[in-house]
């Protein structure tokens, strides 16, 4: 959702630290926002490319309005080359463009939650300056919220319309997918601590899916699990496109033969329906 300075030094895959930042350049904000901004980005840990630094520093002029803002000069003075961290001075010439508000949020192709349920997620409603960050904040939410209902293959594609008014109007164009359903439970292991672990478990046989429920299973009863246990390694989660429904397996043998994990696959595009993606 920004833009950016060219970068005018070589590529860096080091890090800066910013310690001091000038900004200049700017026509209507008052000096107590030009210093709310530099006391944000003052501290500020970001790769060493001027790119990035001036995405750091245009969403920053984002967040409170301006979404045109470009920064069309910029330089990065190192105070001490040497640190692995490199404490920086910033000078940055910015032309912030006007100031925009938001409209409205506009939803197409859902179904699953209503359009008054999608507009609640965004901490942001008509009239307020527009803010990048409350934008992608809402989206975050949303895809949540889809998530957690067993739409494990949303799409939520936004475009953002500025209108000469000031007015943004950012559309959603979303793609639900299909609804997976909790289907088996399958704890490997004969000790006691398999069968609290299946008591314990709470997502039922055909219940919506909660994508965030098995990490925050495994998080409540950690004291249930071996010593070595690793979330990545002993635990497997499977879509099954035959009745959309997705299975869960959790290795607590942790000596067990080492085998290759299934690949997990979306059933859309076993179907050959594109899949979906949070953009």
């Amino acid at each position: 959702m920004g833009q950016s300075a060219k970068s005018k030094r070589p590529k860096s895959e080091g890090e800066i630290v910013v310690q001091e930042i000038v900004i200049f350049g700017t026509s209507t904000l008052t000096s107590e926002q030009v210093s709310d901004i530099n006391n944000s980005l003052t501290s500020k840990t970001m790769g060493d490319d001027d790119e990035v630094v001036g995405e750091y520093i245009t969403y920053e002029f984002q967040q409170r309005g301006y979404f045109d803002a470009e920064v069309t000069n910029l330089k990065v003075i190192p105070l001490d080359p040497l640190a692995k961290k490199k404490p920086v001075r910033i000078e940055a010439e910015v032309n912030e463009g006007p100031l925009y508000h938001l409209a409205e949020f506009k939803f197409t192709g859902n179904r699953a939650l209503s359009t008054e349920e999608l507009r609640q997620g965004f901490p942001l409603h008509a009239g307020d300056v527009f803010d990048a960050e409350k934008v992608r904040l809402g989206i975050e939410s949303l895809a949540k919220k889809y998530w957690t209902t067993g739409y494990l293959e949303t799409s939520l594609v936004p475009d953002t319309q500025k209108a000469s008014s000031g007015q943004v109007t950012v559309a959603f164009a979303i793609e639900e997918g299909i609804q997976y359903r909790m289907g088996e439970l399958n704890i490997e292991s004969k000790n006691e601590a398999a069968e609290k672990l299946k008591t314990k478990w709470e997502l039922k046989p055909g219940e919506p899916y909660d994508l965030d429920y098995l990490e925050r299973f495994l998080s409540q009863n950690r004291e249930l699990l071996p010593d070595g246990f690793d979330n990545d390694r002993d635990v497997l989660w499977l879509r099954d496109c035959s009745d959309n429904t997705v299975n869960v397996t959790i290795e607590l043998d942790l000596k067990r033969q080492w085998k290759p994990k299934p690949q997990d696959k979306p059933c859309e595009a076993e179907k050959d329906i594109p899949k979906g993606h949070i953009a």
